[in-house]
């Protein structure tokens, strides 16, 4: 809807916008100062791998490490970039380049989990690595960092790892750890528009990295729900919708509003470089699914359901014992 060749009336419209947006956005810092005063601001110890491999790092540092990370792209995200679905358009890496580093990372982070997984031959191999990308989803979701952990999320989730009923089996024989992965689920759960995650998150301290796939998917039902111009009852069709814009700049700011308070960690450049350089994966999910159906057959999969089912049921007639 706005960018730098439309005509004059509409870049009034665009700088009225981006004028809504900045004092949203003092208005929303007033609001939190007091609430993140309050947050401990002693820097963590650093845990230092003893080598490169993905296997000796400490989850919490990896956690750590991924907040700084995609911190360092979050911040660079400015409100013009969220304008105007700029990133699903075809110029979007031109339009909307931070946004599209954010989402190319969240799918290749969630891209390496699932293969990470499936690569493993053994069994308990594979539930080892399982049972530490749940601890590191968790991990994320301690540091606030609700993108980072929707993209450990989304890996576990993918088909030809959700189907890994053997392994969840034994991965979820860990009830402390698994329970907290359930109630990760549920707060980043997109039912009734998000309503928990969007609840928890008003009530966190910064620092922060919301989950960016919300605003987006906000400001789309905004674009698409509302015209750019109102018919008046004499037929004008030139009266700009400035409750669209106000709409618009409520997301915007709330965007702007978490680019404030940085993460302290410490960067360890072998943890931190392993991730942003670039990640390593199978991108062909029917390879994947291949890979999936080698390691659990369809026959160990369904006796594995079998035995799911059953654990419910008895952890059912417990309770109401």
């Amino acid at each position: 809807m706005i960018n730098s060749t439309l005509a004059k009336d509409e870049e009034r419209l665009a700088q009225k916008l981006l004028q809504i947006i900045v004092d949203n956005n003092k208005m929303f810092r007033n609001r939190t100062r007091l609430k993140t005063a309050t947050l401990s601001r002693a820097i963590p110890d650093v845990l230092t791998p003893k080598s490169s491999r993905f296997e000796d790092f400490d989850v919490n540092e990896i956690a750590r490490q991924l907040c700084l990370y995609e911190q360092s792209i979050y911040n660079n995200i400015h409100p013009q970039e969220l304008l105007d679905l700029s990133w699903s358009s075809p110029q979007k890496y031109k339009k909307a380049p931070n946004i599209m580093v954010l989402i190319d990372f969240f799918n290749s982070l969630s891209g390496w989990v699932a293969h990470t997984i499936l690569e493993k031959e053994k069994f308990e191999d594979r539930v080892k690595v399982a049972k530490r990308f749940v601890r590191l989803a968790c991990a994320l979701r301690k540091c606030n960092n609700f993108n980072g952990a929707q993209e450990v999320a989304a890996g576990l989730n993918e088909s030809s790892v959700y189907r890994l009923s053997k392994t969840w089996l034994k991965v979820e024989g860990d009830k402390k750890l698994w329970a907290e992965f359930e109630e990760l689920k549920r707060e980043l759960s997109p039912d009734k528009s998000w309503k928990l995650y969007r609840a928890n998150l008003k009530r966190i301290s910064p620092p922060c990295i919301p989950y960016l796939g919300v605003y987006l998917t906000d400001l789309t039902f905004i674009e698409d729900g509302n015209p750019n111009y109102l018919v008046t009852t004499e037929q004008h069709t030139d009266i700009i919708n400035f409750d669209k814009c106000r709409k618009q700049a409520v997301v915007i700011a709330n965007v702007v509003l978490y680019q404030q308070d940085l993460y302290n960690f410490t960067q360890v450049p072998v943890i931190y470089s392993y991730f942003s350089l670039g990640l390593t994966y199978e991108h062909d999910k029917n390879v994947l699914h291949q890979r999936s159906r080698s390691i659990e057959p369809p026959e160990v999969v369904k006796e594995a359901r079998r035995k799911m089912e059953k654990r419910k049921v008895d952890q059912k007639s417990v309770k109401k014992k």
